[in-house]
């Protein structure tokens, strides 16, 4: 896990110690620190640091004690967060956003997740967005371009964003038992016979990954300040199918994960539309009617299972739309909000609470 550093290593602060002495800090990364202590350290997105030279302080303490102090308030449940000089009356910034970056959930070097938080101190742990970036399980990044605008948005309602890398088709990537059955019982059902079976595995092997985050992010859930009971999933193209088959394929396989309130689906499709079963988590579907790469009907056939197994959800056509590049923040929904703004609505009425608003629509660009 790294911490980003928004402050230069030549910028400086100046501490008034006790009458005697008078120190100058350099604000630097974490990692540069003399002392660090996990306990301090974990979720804090940089910390006072003394680095330089000059200082040599002979007391293992008094280095453990510079080195852990806060200066800002901290993600996750790090419980120092005050400040010991109140006379002083050095603030933190408010609401300075944190990330938490490469943290290894999995097995491999690709299994890694960054989670966004807000720079609130955690008081009760947080909703969660959990993403999945597209690529069709060749290419993408959890850090792909559309994080940033996501994750900023996701960080203003002071929830938490975690997006995951995982293994694709050039990882040549080796299920387990489990996960295999379950590649074996969809080549057998003819129900990927279309897609390269090296691509039908690497998609398997997203769901596998999916399933090591989810609970890898359980395990740890108080260290990071997520709310587990207050989960979203947001997928877009291969990450669409990847949460899709994660909140409505697993438990047909017998995986348990962590279940979703709300699924987040941009111009993805379902493995096979049965598996969506009565009453499970509503969805939100943006799809292109042009869409030259998932085609249009995926989206059709899955709003038809929903309507027969009574899950709720929210349809918006993009009326000539191709496989993605839509201008989420138009305002062309039928109320002059942008299409971000239903999303965004749609994930708190589950998260939060409050009346989801579910229409089928179609809108122009």
């Amino acid at each position: 896990m790294t911490a980003e550093n928004k402050y230069g290593p030549e910028e400086m602060c100046s501490l008034i110690l006790p009458s005697f002495l008078l120190i100058k800090f350099n604000l630097l990364a974490m990692s540069n620190c003399l002392i660090t202590s996990s306990d301090l350290l974990q979720g804090c997105e940089y910390k006072l640091g003394v680095c330089g030279p000059m200082l040599k302080f002979k007391s293992a303490v008094t280095n453990s004690f510079i080195c852990s102090f806060v200066l800002i308030s901290c993600g996750g449940n790090s419980s120092y967060t005050s400040n010991p000089f109140p006379e002083n009356n050095i603030q933190p910034p408010a609401n300075n956003p944190v990330l938490l970056s490469d943290i290894s959930y999995g097995k491999t070097d690709r299994n890694k997740l960054d989670i966004y938080q807000p720079g609130s101190v955690c008081e009760e742990n947080r909703p969660t967005v959990f993403y999945i970036h597209g690529g069709a399980f060749v290419g993408g990044d959890k850090k792909s371009s559309s994080i940033t605008n996501y994750s900023n948005k996701i960080k203003e309602k002071a929830w938490n964003f975690v997006s995951i890398n995982y293994r694709l088709v050039r990882h040549n990537p080796v299920l387990s038992p489990t996960f295999q059955a379950a590649f074996d019982g969809l080549v057998e059902n003819n129900n990927i016979q279309s897609i390269d079976l090296a691509v039908a595995n690497a998609a398997i092997a997203a769901l596998e990954d999916t399933t090591d985050a989810l609970n890898f992010l359980n395990d740890n859930a108080d260290e990071y300040c997520i709310d587990m009971s207050r989960l979203g999933f947001w997928g877009v193209s291969a990450g669409a199918y990847t949460v899709l088959g994660a909140g409505y394929s697993l438990d047909n396989f017998g995986v348990d994960i962590p279940q979703p309130d709300v699924i987040v689906n941009f111009y993805g499709d379902l493995f096979q539309d049965s598996h969506l079963d009565f009453m499970e988590a509503p969805f939100i579907t943006i799809h292109g009617d042009n869409d030259p790469t998932v085609d249009y009907q995926h989206a059709l056939d899955l709003a038809a299972q929903a309507d027969l197994v009574s899950v709720p959800y929210t349809f918006i056509t993009i009326a000539n739309g191709g496989h993605g590049g839509f201008d989420l923040e138009a305002d062309v929904m039928p109320n002059d909000t942008s299409i971000m703004d239903t999303i965004l609505s749609f994930l708190e009425a589950h998260l939060i609470g409050g009346t989801a608003d579910y229409d089928t629509v179609t809108v122009s660009f």
